[in-house]
């Protein structure tokens, strides 16, 4: 694979995106040969929307890097940073007795960062659980679309709790989802049920992100 930046080698399938037009997009490991390191490939099956140069200036630790992306006639190449993690889900799902105190600063990244792109105007087109990842740094990433892994789609691995995470979900909704599904797998205090029911109320009040994100730091 071409790239501006170099030659990319690819090293496997990590797994498929599903755009909201049907268009299915192969999610490769790739190795950058010039900088030695790993990289996404994520291949469509048509030619989508270039990316706006602010989504690409974006360097920050809770929003996935872009590094390049290359239009064809039929098919798009988006290139980005390899991020090392799991869904966060998937952690809560895998880490007993995960602390609020542990999670919650995840939670206030996530909301900063649906806030901050939300003003900037660049929020993924859907959102939904399982597009929230947890790097190896332990910060909260959001990616413009989630990776259905090898396979998902067999019996074996599809069920209403995993397809649950794949729903389509405003903003709001996201951070109430996953902070359900930490309630749900984990201990908490009582006031982390009290702040489940003001979110509810939030999502009514102008600007409901800033105002969560408030209530995240006052935690």
């Amino acid at each position: 694979i071409e790239s501006s930046s170099g030659r990319f080698q690819v090293r496997g399938e990590l797994g498929v995106c599903v755009d909201q037009q049907g268009g299915d997009c192969r999610v490769l490991l790739g190795w950058d040969e010039t900088l030695e390191r790993n990289v996404w490939v994520m291949k469509s099956s048509r030619d989508l929307p270039a990316l706006t140069s602010a989504r690409k200036s974006v360097s920050r630790p809770t929003r996935i890097r872009v590094l390049s992306e290359h239009h064809e006639p039929d098919r798009c190449t988006v290139i980005t940073e390899a991020v090392q993690g799991m869904p966060l889900v998937e952690y809560v799902r895998l880490t007993p007795g995960l602390e609020w105190r542990s999670f919650r600063p995840l939670l206030a990244e996530l909301v900063e960062e649906l806030a901050q792109a939300q003003h900037e105007g660049f929020l993924p087109e859907s959102l939904c659980l399982a597009q929230v990842w947890i790097d190896q740094q332990g910060h909260a990433k959001l990616l413009d679309r989630p990776i259905q892994p090898v396979g998902w789609q067999s019996e074996e691995t599809r069920g209403d709790r995993v397809e649950s995470e794949w729903m389509p979900l405003e903003p709001m909704e996201m951070v109430a989802g996953l902070l359900d599904h930490f309630i749900q797998h984990q201990v908490v205090p009582a006031h982390v049920l009290t702040f489940r029911s003001e979110i509810d109320v939030l999502r009514n009040e102008p600007q409901p992100l800033l105002q969560l994100g408030q209530r995240l730091t006052e935690l």
